[in-house]
């Protein structure tokens, strides 16, 4: 793990390609967000002195994935938010100064493609907003568009200046190797923020850009097919001294039916690891490498095989439990 300061010219540098998790929480941002983040480059312009933007972590993306147009592509684990904000200011300025090419400039890969690449919740009004020509509002609702919008209109072009950001804006910029435990480190840094729930890192674990049937199919019609689902297994029960969502309890209950087959000839040692409810996103892993020959599809194909209810049982949010109730869709 490397960690260190960098401006954005380091974090974005010309040859590196930043990717968003395909299934990773759409862009939630919003006025109150960016009025600050306005009111910040304005001050950055004014004084002129460094200025610390918070922390972004990222990760060598897996081997699996190859992209040769670019030299190295990196996962955005922590820092979504805060890098997509920033590419759509600087759009929106550009667009201000009509100077399309300055934004290309710091932001365009060779190829073409925009430095910073979308998941499947954003992909499309993202890049919607970074190929916009002229200065006028894009159409749209979501927080991407109405991001590019507030901004065109509330810039200063007097008040805030490119250049004078570029070079005082800086991250402490964490770059994690393939292997390393993302989910620890993110929990260290924000451990007073909202942590990524585990079915979230193994939504992102199990799916990609190349699979999206597979996440249709295991995924999107089981947890997430309408917004009453999706609400459901969000909801946060009591387990022991900690607060875990439904869908959460889900996969700890699965791995464990996983684990207790004697086909698989799992160790007493394994099986006490992966007991650990701590563990849970890491066991998944160590699981699937240890026992499935890192066959992701043989867990995919279990789930596919559960019998499915047709509708989720009402479950107040509050309820304390020690197991997980039984789910709505797969189980």
């Amino acid at each position: 793990m490397d960690a260190g300061k960098s401006t954005i010219s380091g974090v974005f540098n010309g040859s590196r390609l930043l990717e968003i998790p395909f299934y990773q929480r759409a862009y939630v941002w919003g006025e109150e967000q960016w009025e600050r983040f306005l009111g910040d480059m304005e001050f950055v312009t004014a004084s002129k002195r460094p200025y610390f933007l918070g922390s972004i972590i990222l990760k060598q993306a897996s081997s699996g994935n190859t992209w040769s147009e670019v030299s190295e592509v990196r996962t955005v684990i922590d820092g979504q938010q805060r890098l997509t904000t920033m590419v759509i200011f600087f759009k929106a300025l550009c667009a201000r100064i009509d100077a399309d090419r300055l934004f290309e400039r710091d932001f365009v890969l060779e190829t073409g493609e925009v430095a910073l690449r979308h998941g499947k919740y954003d992909r499309q009004d993202f890049e919607k907003v970074v190929s916009a020509t002229g200065c006028e509002p894009v159409e749209g609702s979501s927080s991407i568009v109405l991001a590019y919008n507030y901004f065109l209109k509330n810039i200063d072009p007097e008040k805030v200046d490119r250049n004078t950001i570029k070079s005082n804006v800086q991250f402490v910029c964490i770059d994690l190797t393939e292997g390393e435990d993302e989910q620890q480190i993110f929990d260290t840094i924000n451990s007073l923020g909202v942590r990524l729930t585990t079915a979230e890192l193994l939504k992102n674990y199990f799916f990609n850009r190349e699979n999206e049937q597979a996440f249709k199919e295991c995924w999107e019609d089981v947890f997430e097919p309408t917004a009453e689902k999706r609400e459901y297994w969000e909801q946060e029960v009591v387990t022991g001294r900690i607060k875990r969502t439904l869908v959460d309890l889900f996969f700890d209950a699965f791995l464990q039916i996983l684990v207790q087959d004697k086909k698989r000839g799992v160790t007493t040692e394994d099986k006490l690891f992966y007991s650990r409810t701590s563990n849970l996103f890491q066991s998944y892993k160590d699981f699937i490498g240890r026992y499935c020959n890192g066959d992701k599809d043989e867990i995919l194909d279990s789930m596919k095989r559960m019998p499915r209810c047709s509708s989720p049982r009402s479950t107040p949010a509050t309820a304390t439990r020690t197991s997980p109730p039984p789910p709505a869709s797969s189980a």
